[in-house]
């Protein structure tokens, strides 16, 4: 039994590790504020950041990247790798 338990701890804690991996796998990009732009972004999970001199400052993983990428929304840049 405390075989099971140990193995199973081990496992937790691994996983735990890789989930943390990609959590921090994220960037700051700006991209145009329009109303196509806003239409696609309404249904995504974002953390918007800011507005800004017509711009939208988003903070973004490599899965929100891969989305925008697939929506063409992301005609922006990258400002930060966090």
């Amino acid at each position: 039994m405390r075989k099971i338990l140990i193995l199973t701890s081990i496992f937790v804690l691994f996983s735990l590790l890789l989930q943390a991996q990609t959590y921090w796998d994220r960037e700051i990009i700006c991209v145009e504020k329009d109303q196509e732009t806003l239409k696609k972004l309404v249904g995504m999970n974002l953390d918007l950041l800011m507005e800004k001199d017509g711009e939208i400052y988003i903070v973004a993983g490599t899965e929100d990247l891969a989305n925008l990428n697939t929506n063409n929304t992301l005609r922006g840049r990258k400002i930060w790798q966090i």
